[in-house]
């Protein structure tokens, strides 16, 4: 019974540490997404 509790703890804390950067969690999937449909503009190094 003890696992299932610290887990359950470990799940909110990361459900809270992404509520609190939701921006950067947010900002971070739209990057992805537009990496994978290959929309982002090539950068010539």
């Amino acid at each position: 019974m003890g696992t299932t509790t610290s887990r359950r703890g470990r799940g909110l804390e990361r459900l809270g540490s992404i509520s609190i950067d939701w921006w950067a969690t947010l900002l971070a999937a739209l990057v992805a997404v537009l990496a994978v449909a290959n929309i982002l503009p090539r950068i010539p190094w």
